[in-house]
């Protein structure tokens, strides 16, 4: 799907920034550009070091294309030319946006406000400075209130949940009480799940007309579903809405713990975490596939297998089941035979035997040359990687392995590490490490309490920091001198999700900004079903 819109992902932003870093901090920002040509650039973090990045625009003297470069905290962006004169299609908002985003993407983000996007940046400008950005000059600032997380939080689950509806109409092509048939489908075994079918109030079964559904499994184009008012039958029309958050979403509003029996509003952490790892995993499952390629075409009576069937290429096709005719034209003319014998598609008693049955476990799509990628459409993510494809003795007929790959049953969280300091040999002892603050800053007070630290191949638990200093659990062996300091979560020795954090948790905030950035980034990744 495309981004997310302006409004949205910048309130997602700052309610991530205020969780890491507490009401008292403002990211740097600059508008590049006017009218339908702006694009709105902020600094990944907030607070009054972003007034350092500054972004330059020259109009080169030759033949190039639209370049975006970084040096330090530095954005450069070329213009496109062509012969010495500015090449407007190549310099649109929407395409700066974009290469900002590649080039600098743990610096800032870019932003197309509403109604920009076509107009295009035509002039050169001397280096301008991102501005606004505020906290941080005296290191000082108060980590947000758990009342904050919850209902900020619940707001953004929402603002994701809205992001994954599809609204767009949808047709069922057979059906039942519990059972959508969607022969168009694309969907991805097991996304599905957890979320509605809503019937249109026009549609053909009158019993069903605005009703919603609970997903409870999927395959690519059957969705199985709580029991309907009646049965669904061909031409059904229905949109997809997001529902896997929905009980998340509540017990925030509501205050709760998910085992709760009555309101606390200090158990909002869990309930975000579960949530956002929830909408990552789901959104994240991908199919196993596997491909094949020929070279040239197979002689009669060849075969190959794809998960125990077996498919025998004939010059005369017959009628028997799995018998697929060789193309008396080219291996692109075969391999197309071969697709429609596993989908069942058109060139029944022509391209395949008129006794062919549909292959029960993958579908099979034309790819790049002659190659078929075929698809798991009923075993979810990782599962689909048992599917067997073995070694053909097809002549120029390869698989790229022997079983199905590239399934995977969600997305994993990101690594543990939070945070990369320089300690100092000045005013360090062994349980008490000075921070080279002239590179990232004075330090929020306890923003990494909690949190593990690999200082010289030792890990110890920070038990607090100050403005310059991390106060460690434990002596180090000596005192470090200037060496690189690992900042991760700390599992083991962190604070239980069901403590009372009157003041919001700093490990914890840190952790569910991580957690919802990953989410955004799945469901702006998130390919709706058509």
């Amino acid at each position: 799907m495309p981004a997310l819109p302006t409004d949205v992902a910048l309130y997602i932003k700052r309610v991530r920034d205020t969780l890491r870093t507490g009401p008292g901090f403002t990211a740097a920002s600059l508008m590049l550009g006017t009218s339908t040509a702006r694009t709105y650039i902020v600094a990944k973090e907030p607070g009054y070091l972003g007034n350092n990045i500054t972004v330059t625009v020259t109009l080169p003297t030759v033949t190039a294309g639209l370049v975006v470069t970084l040096s330090g905290t530095a954005i450069n962006i070329a213009l496109a030319q062509t012969s010495g004169t500015k090449d407007d299609a190549q310099n649109t908002a929407t395409l700066i946006c974009a290469a900002i985003n590649a080039a600098a993407p743990n610096l800032v983000t870019a932003y197309l406000p509403p109604t920009s996007g076509a107009g295009s940046l035509t002039v050169a400008a001397a280096a301008v400075s991102l501005s606004g950005g505020a906290g941080g000059e005296n290191g000082v600032a108060t980590n947000p209130l758990n009342f904050l997380r919850a209902q900020d939080t619940s707001a953004v689950l929402e603002l994701l949940s809205d992001a994954m509806d599809q609204p767009g109409t949808l047709t069922a092509t057979s059906g039942s009480t519990t059972t959508l048939g969607d022969g168009a489908g694309t969907f991805v075994p097991g996304q599905q799940v957890g979320n509605y079918v809503k019937f249109k109030s026009d549609t053909t079964t009158t019993a069903i007309q605005g009703l919603s559904y609970k997903i409870l499994a999927n395959t690519d184009r059957l969705l199985t579903i709580e029991t309907a008012a009646d049965t669904i039958v061909n031409g059904d029309t229905y949109e997809l809405v997001c529902g896997i958050l929905d009980t998340d979403i509540a017990a925030l509003r509501q205050g709760k713990l998910l085992a709760d029996a009555t309101p606390s509003i200090f158990g909002d952490y869990q309930i975000v975490q579960d949530a956002l790892v929830s909408v990552t995993n789901t959104l994240g499952i991908t199919s196993a596939t596997g491909t094949l390629t020929f070279t040239g075409q197979p002689t009669n009576a060849q075969a190959l297998t794809i998960n125990g069937k077996v498919y025998t290429f004939l010059d005369t096709v017959g009628t028997a089941n799995g018998n697929v005719h060789i193309s008396h034209t080219d291996a692109s003319g075969t391999l197309d035979n071969l697709i429609a014998a596993i989908n069942l598609g058109s060139g029944s008693g022509t391209a395949y035997g008129s006794s062919m049955t549909l292959h029960p476990t993958v579908r099979a799509a034309a790819a790049a040359g002659d190659t078929m990628l075929i698809t798991a459409k009923t075993l979810s993510g990782a599962a689909g990687n048992v599917l067997t494809t073995p070694a053909t003795t097809v002549t120029g007929g390869t698989w790229a392995a022997a079983t199905l790959t590239g399934g995977v049953s969600g997305v994993a969280l990101r690594t543990n590490t939070l945070a990369t300091l320089t300690g100092l040999a000045t005013g360090s002892t062994t349980t008490e490490v000075a921070v080279n603050t002239t590179i990232t800053g004075k330090m929020r007070v306890d923003e990494f309490k909690n949190l593990s630290a690999t200082i010289s191949g030792e890990v110890r638990t920070v038990v607090g920091n100050t403005e310059t200093t991390l106060l460690l659990s434990k002596a180090l062996t000596s005192a470090p001198g200037v060496v690189s300091i690992v900042l991760a979560r700390n599992v083991v020795g962190d604070v239980s999700p069901s403590q009372v954090h009157p003041g919001g948790h700093g490990g914890h905030n840190m952790r569910l900004s991580d957690h919802i950035a990953q989410a955004e980034a799945a469901v702006v990744a998130y390919t709706l079903p058509t």
